[in-house]
């Protein structure tokens, strides 16, 4: 397996039913390093494979188990592709093949759908069928590896200026634990930094006016420092500040809208951001989350930089027009597809404003043609006539109160998101069938937020059997909109 030319090829993907996605990702300089239980390096009938072109399966595994390995491989391997989704259940892949990632594993590492890279290697077990694991080296050198490994590290030695009166906490969704950490504003001369520190037992330990060395802390950008468990926090010798120099607030005393930054500090800022710029590219209007979360981006620009801007349900209405100047308010960065973006919340606001007189050109647009966002085309722009005939299923639940987890159906009593247990907060869903022009019998998920639209009335019910009856004596409902492939509505108008 020295040389690919060495090896016949069949091109293949493996879709086990129940299958997960492996959580046994490492890094390998920046090579990331993945078990893969289903690969076997025996060669089948000749594969011509140019150079450069690009072998892509799904990262689908049959099963968590840290045990796999030793089972019979065939036990777990759909026999009749027919259960496999239609697709071949075997894949032989050999050293020197293009490899592309199709799910999204780890999006702050950038392993993410569309990742491409070359397999350099593969490593077996005892049994010479059984590879145990494929080396990728993926073409970008920033792929696989943590957002933390990217960052520059520094030493400071610094005056603590302010503190957080109290430690801060939120909720990480891809660690699914929640995370502590308190801030602190230290300067030196006329230097000031923002310093979040995640060493919690060390609240009782920094105090205002005294000096701290911080070893190891990470830049995220030129004025915001973060302190980790990598990081070395000792006590130093005094240090002064000018009497000139303009201490900043704690970011928990910030604006409620964030703190106006340029597009290149925003980018970088661990903390939300008020933005201005002018738009040069609108994506198309989308619908995510079963139909409940209208999606819509823009690229902008100002006289730093130019960013993506993702904008969620109220934010999406505006009419958006290139040459527009926009201020967004509470936005963060965020890695999408390996590229950073700005992303709105729930209290986000987007206004227009007054030209802020910056020049697009030809570079502008061909940034925004490389986000596959602004290519995507709808199925169908025009508002159609539509009428909901019949139903099929409701659920009225509890849901969180907490505007940031958009109305997160509780499970086991909390939510899954915050981990909130308070919330009385009802809502629902209903699974109707409806016609389109010849078309009937059609099946779409409708939620409160879409059905209070249709309806032009806010629905209030506390049971499933007070829904069903108020549903039944509106029937049939009749509205137009808009409709994309999966069946959701949008643009609704009577």
């Amino acid at each position: 397996m020295d040389n690919f030319q060495d090896f016949d090829m069949e091109s293949a993907t493996l879709t086990p039913m129940n299958s997960t996605v492996p959580n046994d990702i490492s890094v390998f300089g920046n090579e990331g390093i993945i078990n893969v239980p289903h690969i076997s390096e025996k060669p089948v009938r000749v594969y011509e494979m140019e150079s450069g072109e690009e072998m892509a399966f799904p990262w689908l595994f049959p099963c968590e188990d840290d045990n796999f390995m030793g089972q019979v491989l065939e036990n777990h391997i759909p026999s009749n592709d027919s259960i496999a989704g239609g697709l071949t259940n075997l894949l032989m892949v050999s050293v020197g093949a293009r490899f592309m990632l199709m799910r999204n594993i780890k999006t702050e590492n950038g392993l993410v759908n569309g990742a491409i890279g070359t397999i350099v290697n593969i490593t077996f077990t005892n049994d010479k069928d059984k590879p145990s694991c494929i080396y990728v080296k993926f073409d970008d050198p920033k792929i696989g590896r943590s957002q933390e490994s990217l960052d520059e590290t520094v030493t400071v030695t610094l005056k603590v200026l302010k503190k957080s009166k109290e430690l801060q906490s939120y909720f990480n969704k891809s660690s699914n634990k929640t995370m502590h950490f308190f801030n602190i504003i230290g300067g030196k001369g006329t230097e000031v930094y923002k310093i979040r520190i995640y060493q919690k037992a060390r609240f009782d330990m920094i105090k205002e006016g005294m000096t701290f060395k911080f070893q190891n802390a990470l830049k995220k950008t030129s004025t915001d420092l973060w302190i980790t468990s990598k990081s070395v926090i000792a006590y130093a010798a005094s240090v002064e500040t000018s009497q000139e120099v303009d201490i900043p607030t704690l970011p928990e005393n910030s604006p409620a809208q964030g703190e106006p930054k340029p597009l290149k500090d925003a980018l970088q800022s661990p903390d939300k951001s008020q933005v201005t710029g002018k738009i040069f590219k609108v994506s198309p209007l989308k619908y995510r989350q079963e139909g409940s979360l209208a999606v819509k981006s823009i690229m902008i620009k100002d006289s730093t930089s130019v960013a993506k801007v993702c904008l969620f349900n109220k934010n999406v209405l505006s009419p958006f027009n290139v040459g527009d100047t926009v201020k967004v308010t509470n936005v963060y960065p965020k890695v999408f597809q390996t590229r950073k973006q700005l992303t709105t919340c729930p209290t986000s606001s987007c206004e227009f404003v007054a030209d802020n007189n910056v020049q697009l050109g030809e570079e502008d647009m061909d940034c925004a043609n490389l986000d596959p966002d602004f290519s995507e085309e709808l199925e169908n722009t025009m508002p159609e006539e539509i009428v909901l005939t019949d139903f099929t299923d409701v659920d009225v639940y509890i849901c969180c109160d907490n505007a940031a987890c958009r109305q997160k159906k509780y499970v086991d009593r909390e939510c899954p998101v915050c981990k909130r247990t308070s919330s009385i907060k009802k809502t629902f869903r209903v699974t109707f069938l409806f016609k389109k022009g010849e078309k009937q019998d059609l099946k779409t998920t409708v939620f409160k937020s879409m059905l209070d639209n249709i309806l032009q009335e806010e629905l209030k019910v506390d049971t499933k059997e007070e829904l069903i009856h108020m549903l039944i004596s509106r029937l049939p409902i009749r509205f137009k909109s808009c409709i994309s492939a999966n069946n959701t509505f949008y643009n609704i108008t009577k």
